[in-house]
């Protein structure tokens, strides 16, 4: 996948939903490569994150999370959140820590609690 640079063009990615992963959290199809990734219910954004390997974040979500709040979506609305990644190979740590708090205050999303 092209390396993406613009928050707005990375929020537009995900809300394309680039790799959709309905009912499982997990699909074969998620890159274990870096980069962000964003759960969603419909059209809302519940939780915008980034990992050094997606598809190992995305089983440590749906095994133990962390976050109450997007537990409780979770639990509530199993079979209808969805997950989309957008996978950032090539770029540092820093750079998609800053990505991961851009892309948050543009697309506002429910659980997030930091940078907001």
């Amino acid at each position: 996948m092209s390396r993406c640079s613009e928050p707005y063009e990375l929020a537009v990615r995900l809300q394309e939903r680039t790799w959709p992963l309905k009912y499982s959290f997990y699909s074969r199809d998620v890159p274990p490569e870096p980069g962000l990734y964003a759960y969603w219910l419909r059209s809302h954004c519940l939780y915008v994150g980034k990992s050094g390997n997606l598809r190992s974040r995305l089983m440590q979500h749906r095994d133990q999370e962390q976050n109450d709040t997007l537990k409780r979506y979770f639990r509530a609305f199993w079979g209808t959140v969805e997950a989309s990644c957008v996978a950032l190979p090539g770029s540092t740590a820093e750079e998609i820590t800053e990505l991961e708090k851009r892309t948050i205050l543009a697309l506002r999303p429910r659980t997030n609690h930091q940078y907001l």
